[in-house]
Formats: structure tokens, C-alpha cells, sequence
């Protein structure tokens, strides 16, 4: 059926819902379906001079990241420790003050 140029296209007088066909799907899952042959690193898989500057500078990365972390553990390691010994020193001087105490109870 063709129409002429006069022709007049009614739209219907309900209008009609718009469905989503897929609603649970994303877009990852649809584009990993559309390339079953690449791996999502295929630049450090390549052998040209820029996978390999890439990989450098992902390992240049990752490193700074690690030093970031370690120093910052560091950190907090050395915070626990402070806060353990001060623990230990205040436990030593209740223990101290008990067997002071305890000693004058005998005394009396």
C-alpha cells in the first residue's frame, strides 16, 4: 500500500504504551555478546609501542597506588601500636595501684 503526498496518516486515538523489550539487560552484557573474541585488555595484549607505553604506565600506576597504600597502613599500624602500649602502661599502673592498695589493707 502506497500513500500519496496528500494522504493524511491518522495516529490512533489510544495511545499506545511504550515497552521495553529486554528491560534486564544492559549494555555491557550486549556488547561483550557482540566481540566473543577480544579480552577486555587487547592493548596489553598487542605488541606495538603504544600497548607497551600503555602497560607502563598502568605498572607506573599500580606501584604509586601500592606505595600510597602501604604508607597509609603504615601509618595506621604505627597508630595501634602507640595506642597498645599506652594501653599496656595505664594496665601496669592499675596493677600497680592494686597491689599498693592491697598492701595497706594487709598493713591495717
Amino acid at each position: 500500500m502506497y500513500l500519496s503526498r496528500n494522504a493524511v496518516v491518522r495516529k490512533p486515538a489510544i495511545p499506545l504504551p511504550q515497552v521495553n523489550v529486554y528491560p534486564h539487560r544492559s549494555l555491557s552484557i550486549v556488547s561483550a555478546r557482540l566481540y566473543p573474541g577480544k579480552s577486555e585488555g587487547a592493548i596489553r595484549e598487542s605488541a606495538t609501542a603504544f600497548s607497551r607505553k600503555e602497560k607502563a604506565a598502568e605498572d607506573q600506576w599500580a606501584r604509586q597506588r601500592d606505595a600510597e597504600k602501604l604508607k597509609h597502613l603504615r601509618e595506621a599500624l604505627e597508630k595501634h601500636e602507640k595506642s597498645l602500649k599506652d594501653t599496656h602502661e595505664a594496665l601496669k599502673d592499675i596493677k600497680e595501684n592494686i597491689d599498693n592498695l592491697s598492701e595497706k589493707i594487709k598493713d591495717d
